[in-house]
């Protein structure tokens, strides 16, 4: 794995970063590692000791604490030399086989821009012990002939590929273009997107990346329909913006056959049928009768009444032929990764994370 380097942003988490560093010490990382760190001052020189004494192929990079979470991770990943790279936030972990095989099979096809394993949840306890969850990613390998293809393909069972492997040059590009996006679910969508659109996306049949459960920060504008609640010129604006960002990346592949405007009308179509799988009836008539009844949006949006019909929305489909089995439970995890939930649904479009990170 000389090829390849583990990105992890951090953020005010030293107990979190000590315990990845242990267990990648333990596991016998022989790849490199590169911490990108932009705690506030306390937290840093905890992080900072703790890169001084790991023994561990390691480079630690520190950041001002105001920078945001997408602006470091670009910046970081500008920074890797090796061929292939993957991110991991500083509460989570990666499973060393797992991973040697996605960069197996990323060698052996050089059509793939990203290979992931299965994703595995868990929650870590103060006494030691370890809580496992859910799977998390596991649908099928989109290798379908052209790019827009693909991307339909993806937002048919929509699964992030924040923690996917890498080509690094295309991850490189990927965060390039995330620049001008102003949302958490833009950018996370955008990603994964010209993920699909750079090349065929493996999913290897074995476990990867373990992502923890815990609580984190809030933000805004992580679900379609929050969003579309509360700002819908807004959504739309920046739906403009991102579907332009796509069409461009599609148009110039030497495997795409259509023309610009056709290319917009495939991603409309793409994403009005993603928008409605993330609004049922049953939500959008529970919310309806509230913000008549002026019930402010903070207060029914945690209802179940919204969330249980996004949650079964979530899981139509995920049992279908080629895919693997899994029983999908709720979540208890309160807070997206990086991104927020005020309470958390498998309906929620954003697997990416981090917090903070």
């Amino acid at each position: 794995m000389q090829d390849f380097t583990l990105v992890i942003p951090t953020y005010n988490r030293p107990k979190q970063l000590a315990a990845l560093l242990a267990y990648l010490g333990a596991t016998g990382s022989d790849y490199r590692i590169l911490i990108l760190d932009s705690s506030e001052a306390k937290p840093r020189v905890a992080n900072r000791k703790l890169a001084e004494s790991a023994k561990l192929k390691l480079d630690y990079i520190e950041f001002p604490s105001e920078t945001h979470p997408f602006n470091k991770f670009k910046e970081g990943v500008d920074k890797v030399a090796t061929q292939f790279c993957a991110l991991c936030a500083d509460d989570d972990l990666v499973v060393p086989d797992g991973v040697k095989r996605c960069l197996e099979a990323l060698r052996s096809n050089p059509q793939a821009s990203v290979a992931q394993g299965y994703s595995f949840s868990f929650l870590c306890h103060a006494d030691g012990t370890m809580d496992l969850g859910n799977i998390l990613y596991f649908s099928s390998t989109i290798d379908d002939a052209t790019p827009l293809e693909r991307v339909a393909k993806l937002f048919t069972r929509y699964q992030a590929a924040t923690y996917g492997n890498y080509r690094t040059p295309i991850l490189q590009r990927i965060f390039d273009t995330l620049k001008p996006m102003t949302s958490i679910l833009a950018r996370e969508l955008l990603g994964t997107a010209l993920a699909a659109v750079g090349g065929e996306m493996i999913r290897v049949p074995c476990f990867s990346h373990g992502r923890s459960m815990d609580s984190s920060e809030s933000y805004e504008h992580w679900h379609p329909l929050e969003w579309f609640a509360n700002d819908p010129q807004g959504l739309f604006w920046e739906y403009r913006h991102y579907r332009e960002l796509i069409t461009q990346a599609v148009f110039k592949r030497p495997d795409n056959s259509h023309d610009a405007a056709a290319v917009r009308r495939v991603l409309d179509l793409i994403h009005l049928r993603y928008m409605a799988k993330h609004a049922p009836d049953g939500a959008l008539a529970f919310m309806t009768e509230q913000k008549m009844l002026g019930v402010p949006f903070e207060a029914y949006w945690p209802r179940p009444e919204i969330h249980q019909p996004l949650y079964e929305a979530a899981r139509i489909g995920t049992s279908a032929a080629g895919s693997m089995h899994v029983a999908v439970q709720k979540s208890s995890r309160r807070s997206g990764r990086t991104y927020n939930l005020p309470t958390r649904s498998l309906a929620r479009p954003l697997q990416c994370a981090m917090a903070r990170a």
